[in-house]
Parts: C-alpha cells; structure tokens; sequence
C-alpha cells in the first residue's frame, strides 16, 4: 500500500536533507506537489511548454525557472509545518487533468482520471484491498500458500504481504512467482509479516536457476 507523508514538521526538520531532496528530485513531480498544495495553476501555464514527454530527458525547463519553482515549494512545506497545515484533499478534476497534462507533456484521456485517483490513495485507502466478508480462522491464514503467474508476482506477494500484516499473523506465508516477462522473471517472493523479503531474478543475473 502506498502511505502519503503527512507530517510536515517531520518533512522539514532537516533543512539541508530537505534542499538535497528539491535539488534533486525532477521537476515534473516537483511542480505536481507545489500545486497541490497551493491550487497555483500559473506554475503549470509557466512550466508544461517545456515539457515535452513523461521522462526526465524530455524537459527543457529553464534553470531560473527550477529554482524559483523549488525556492517555492520549500516556502509552502515549511509553512505547512509551522501552522500544521493538512495535506490538502485530492485536485479537483479540472485541475488534475491540467496537472497531469502538464506533467507528461501532452493531453491525458478523461478515461485515465478514475484510475490515476484510485492510485494517488491521498486518504491512504486503497480500493483494491480485500475486505473478508468472514475471516478465516487464524490456522487457515497461517496454512495459505500463494502461487503467482506472471511477471506482476512481487507486486502481487507485497499484496500478500499486506495482507499478512492487517490479518495479525506473524507466521510466515511463501508466495512462489512464476514470471514470463522479457524483462523481469519473479522467479520467488518470500512474505512476512512485519518485513519484506521479496526477491526478483532479473533474466540475466548470472545466478541463474539456483538464485531462488
């Protein structure tokens, strides 16, 4: 699950961390956050005719322009944490739409806003999660085993994982991920609760079948 810093005072309370963090990050996600926050849409008039693409190479963004915009941002966090400012509630659409266009450089379908909501979770709710209608026992939970087709595996055990942790188990629960990517073979996702210990086998690591 996806949790959103909403501790400003915590966000802020290194200054040299927190310039790090700005000086580094891109931009694009950078002016997502300032305009959350503030509803400030001229950002978006000022900075999206430099963006031409999702990627991070595909901006040409001015150097005064960045730091004005970080120079910003840094202002509203620090404000937020000395008054105690709540994470504001989700863009309005009208406005997401414009922040997300903004972000990759081209129009975005209104069809992609209901999932684009679902996955921001800014209320920490995710919509996916399984809610048992009647839970199991805690011997049936500790006794599941999970089997995993496709390259989505890891993804689907930190589910698994997930779930182990709301459910209160502490036994171990093993998810075996059999994947088909070109890309990314799960080849086996080891889940428990408290921790992670998800593994992925990339096609070509020399380890070969017996990484697992």
């Amino acid at each position: 699950m996806n949790h959103i810093t909403r501790d400003f005072r915590a966000l802020t309370a290194d200054a040299e961390l927190l310039d790090l963090a700005l000086q580094g990050a891109d931009i694009a996600p950078l002016l997502m956050v300032l305009v959350h926050l503030t509803g400030e849409e001229h950002w978006l008039d000022e900075v999206a005719p430099y963006i031409n693409g999702p990627w991070n190479f595909q901006e040409t963004v001015p150097e005064d322009l960045k730091q004005r915009l970080r120079a910003r941002l840094k202002a509203v966090l620090l404000d937020f944490a000395a008054r105690g400012t709540e994470l504001p509630p989700q863009p309005p659409p009208g406005l997401l739409r414009k922040m997300l266009a903004a972000g990759v450089g081209g129009p975005v379908p209104e069809e992609y806003l209901p999932m684009i909501r679902e996955e921001m979770m800014l209320d920490d709710e995710d919509p996916k999660t399984v809610h048992w209608r009647t839970r199991p026992s805690d011997e049936t939970l500790a006794a599941f085993r999970v089997v995993i087709i496709g390259a989505g595996g890891v993804a689907t055990a930190s589910a698994c994982e997930d779930e182990g942790r709301a459910s209160g188990r502490h036994r171990a629960r093993r998810a075996v991920a059999v994947g088909t990517s070109g890309r990314f073979a799960a080849e086996d996702a080891v889940v428990r609760c408290g921790r992670t210990g998800s593994r992925g086998i990339h096609p070509d690591d020399p380890r070969g079948d017996d990484a697992g």
